[in-house]
């Protein structure tokens, strides 16, 4: 695996590099549908213990006694763009008696 830098990436692919994710401000404000997943009995995947001492950028940035990102707003969606899947929690279904 190689990462590249936007030179790079035009120089190997001959492509534009991919666009930047949007941040959650932009994602709702294009009115994008956000999805939640109801699983609640499943037990989390354990982590590799190999990186387990790494941080994220935002609490290494904390760290250093840096602010975190700007665009960071830590948006949140209104209940109306959430989109429900998996098994649907409390919900009566047919079945044999």
């Amino acid at each position: 695996m190689h990462l590249l830098n936007s030179a790079q990436f035009r120089s190997v692919t001959g492509a534009a590099p991919p666009h930047e994710p949007p941040t959650a401000k932009e994602y709702n404000e294009a009115g994008l549908p956000w999805f939640e997943y109801y699983d609640r009995d499943r037990k989390a995947l354990e982590g590799a213990h190999r990186l387990a001492r790494l941080d994220s950028l935002a609490v290494r940035r904390l760290k250093e006694g840096k602010e975190t990102f700007e665009d960071d707003t830590g948006g949140r969606p209104g209940r109306d763009r959430i989109v429900p899947l998996g098994p649907e929690p409390g919900r009566v279904r047919d079945g044999g008696w």
